[in-house]
């Protein structure tokens, strides 16, 4: 695949740092990767809280935070907006969707980063 190292890895960095804040403590985080023709999928799967439906386009926007109850200011709600854009500048899509339990209940958010491929 075509794309910029330092930056691949930021935006891994991010979304793998995002499931760890969100997820439940010893709960897993998980690395999945698919290939499908001409592309390969980087799923980021956590089984924190989720993300609410009506948040699912808003939290790519700059300083968008979903959980608005947060007071803490360690977060300024730009982590998600750089992933976005750097997968943006690498042809790249980057969305969220449920995770799903063994019931096929909610059970967290997977992110889910498709590449092109040579």
């Amino acid at each position: 695949m075509w794309g910029d190292e330092e930056r691949l890895v930021q935006l891994l960095g991010v979304l793998i740092s995002n499931a760890l804040e969100y997820a439940p403590p010893g709960s897993a985080v998980e690395l999945i990767l698919r290939r499908r023709g001409g592309r390969a999928a980087v799923l980021v799967r956590d089984h924190g809280p989720g993300v609410p439906d009506a948040d699912k386009e808003r939290i790519f926007a700059r300083f968008y935070r979903a959980e608005q109850s947060r007071t803490d200011h360690a977060h300024f709600g730009l982590g998600l907006a750089v992933a976005s854009e750097l997968a943006r500048l690498h042809g790249a899509r980057l969305s969220v969707r449920d995770t799903l339990n063994a019931r096929g209940e909610p059970d967290g958010a997977t992110f889910v980063l498709e590449l092109r491929l040579l």
